[in-house]
């Protein structure tokens, strides 16, 4: 429909009357390109996503005539289409460019939402290429731009929990335990007001946003060696859990829309990756720990937990996660079959509700082991 809507608009191009009868040459152009735009945001969304086509549809926007806040939220569409491209040069080039528009329109010191998630943008950029202080930076203005647009909420918004969970990453990278730990509990308390405010509406987010928390503050609180504090949240996010399950959300029992959480395809790649591994593992187990599947399987998931702690916060991560630890306790016990293969058979049916293709194949040595 919007790909006949634009070809019937550009079909008027040419015809001055008709153009004039649409409002004008800026006008008109400033409407091509806000579909262009709408039609790119679906090529990005389908499934697999048509990349270079919405790079070309949004370059095409780029040389028509529109607003400044319209050409910058088409350079932020464009350096989303880059970074999942993995062309992170071009990715901050959009974006530099984007809040230069931003600032033009705005002013050079204002908090808005738009400079907020340019900054938030950046600062996700900067923590993909391990540039910590950059993106420390960079997601600190994020907050304070949230902090001043979501004032009349007291701070109780998504978004800024959200950059709170990422400056806690952030500072956990840097090694500086004690800041991570305050932004990630910072983060708890802006979700759990937000859970005693809702009515049921927009809850699978909520909920697994607040188990991500509880993961990496267990993780937190491991690495600063407290292990009466990460026995206090193990057992808060095991409740977190039964809770989901009991009300139907998470990645097993409910479904998320793939469309409000980033791209992860890395960790998406790295998760199948393990998760093959692991089931053939599984599959081939001969009852020891120490074959050479096992060992590809320490090394797989070793990398799956570095890509996990580099990945957003997002019903991927959770579930990556949630395999993650499973698996690599059930290396330290003596039954590793039945628990690693359970574990396989949930990844899959999480990854199948958040639209992963996951296809399994029968190994011969299937016979063996229990």
């Amino acid at each position: 429909f919007l790909r006949r809507a634009l070809d019937i608009r550009l079909g008027l191009e040419d015809d001055d009357e008709a153009a004039a009868a649409v409002g004008g040459g800026r006008i008109f152009q400033a409407d091509c390109a806000s579909t262009l735009h709408q039609i790119a945001a679906l090529e990005v969304a389908r499934k697999p996503p048509c990349l270079d086509k919405a790079e070309e549809l949004l370059q095409e926007a780029l040389g028509l005539s529109m607003s400044i806040g319209q050409r910058a939220a088409t350079l932020k569409q464009l350096a989303r289409v880059a970074i999942r491209r993995g062309d992170l040069d071009d990715a901050e080039r959009s974006l530099g460019l984007a809040l230069e528009l931003y600032i033009e329109l705005y002013g050079e010191n204002a908090l808005h939402v738009n400079v907020a998630a340019v900054k938030f943008q950046q600062g996700a950029l900067a923590f993909q290429r391990k540039q910590f202080e950059e993106a420390w930076i960079f997601y600190s203005e994020c907050l304070k731009a949230r902090r001043h647009v979501y004032a009349y909420l007291q701070g109780n918004h998504l978004e800024i929990s959200t950059v709170l969970h990422e400056l806690g990453r952030v500072a956990l990278s840097q090694c500086r335990k004690t800041k991570a730990r305050e932004m990630l509990l910072d983060e708890r308390d802006v979700l759990d007001r937000l859970h005693e405010m809702s009515a049921g509406r927009g809850q699978h987010i909520l909920q697994a946003r607040r188990l991500a928390n509880l993961t990496w503050l267990h993780k937190c609180a491991k690495e600063m060696g407290d292990d009466d504090e990460a026995d206090k949240i193990a057992s808060d996010r095991s409740v977190l859990k039964r809770e989901m399950q009991r009300e139907g959300h998470g990645a097993r029992h409910g479904s998320f829309d793939a469309s409000e959480w980033p791209e992860t395809p890395a960790l998406q790649r790295e998760t199948l990756k393990c998760r093959s591994i692991a089931r053939k593992a599984a599959l081939d187990c001969a009852g020891n720990g120490d074959s050479e599947d096992m060992e590809k399987l320490r090394i797989s998931l070793q990398r799956l937990s570095r890509e996990i702690g580099r990945s957003p916060n997002c019903p991927l991560q959770i579930a990556a996660s949630r395999f993650e630890e499973t698996i690599s306790e059930v290396l330290t016990s003596s039954e590793k079959r039945r628990p690693m293969l359970k574990a396989c058979d949930d990844l899959r049916d999480a990854l199948r509700h958040l639209g992963v293709r996951v296809h399994d194949t029968v190994s011969q040595s299937r016979g063996r082991g229990n």
